[in-house]
């Protein structure tokens, strides 16, 4: 019998509050219970309040691990301080090239950010998420779209069963998010 052949055995998730589980444990974040499903190794460096200038200032903390995988989530909070786009482009631009031009094979997965109840947030969410769809096809990155899968079609906001706050997963919303995430993990990996 042949078996799967592994293609990568750990993974970073670098990204903020969602990444890192709050308002539960990083045990119960979305991050945490994908890598538990496949069985890998993994480092969680999601950090409340992050914005994407902050992931990018950690890229090398992230490399340092050795990951085969890095799964970038951001954006939220840079909603949050009204930054335009022009700002989460250039650092989820530098966060992708600091990872391809450093001397190991990392592969990236970029994350589009979850629905949020916030109106205006929400609004420079919904440009974000678009240029980086846009972005991911131009540079041939695999993309989990947590909007997607928890937001609400009639409210445009996030389904009240994955709610917690507003801008934040319950535990079943972490759980919908490493459903995803699996999916998309084992369409880009063998594992």
């Amino acid at each position: 019998m042949k078996t799967a052949e592994v293609l990568f055995l750990k993974l970073v998730g670098l990204g903020d509050s969602i990444t890192e589980g709050y308002p539960f444990s990083k045990e119960d974040s979305w991050f945490n219970i994908v890598c538990k499903r496949l069985t890998v190794e993994y480092c969680n460096m999601g950090i409340n309040g992050d914005l994407t200038a902050g992931m990018l200032y950690r890229v090398r903390e992230a490399l340092a691990v050795n990951p085969d995988v890095i799964i970038v989530l951001g954006g939220t909070n840079d909603a949050f301080h009204h930054l335009p786009l022009e700002v989460v482009q250039m650092n989820i631009e530098g966060i992708i090239q600091q990872i391809r031009n450093s001397s190991k094979a990392v592969s990236i997965i970029l994350g589009l950010p979850i629905p949020i109840d916030d109106t205006y947030e929400e609004s420079l969410l919904e440009q974000y998420r678009l240029w980086m769809k846009n972005y991911a096809i131009e540079e041939n990155i695999p993309v989990i779209d947590f909007y997607a899968a928890l937001v609400d079609p009639k409210t445009n906001a996030i389904k009240a069963e994955y709610d917690y706050d507003g801008c934040h997963p319950n535990k079943l919303g972490h759980n919908k998010m490493a459903e995803v995430a699996e999916v998309v993990i084992r369409m880009n990996k063998k594992i």
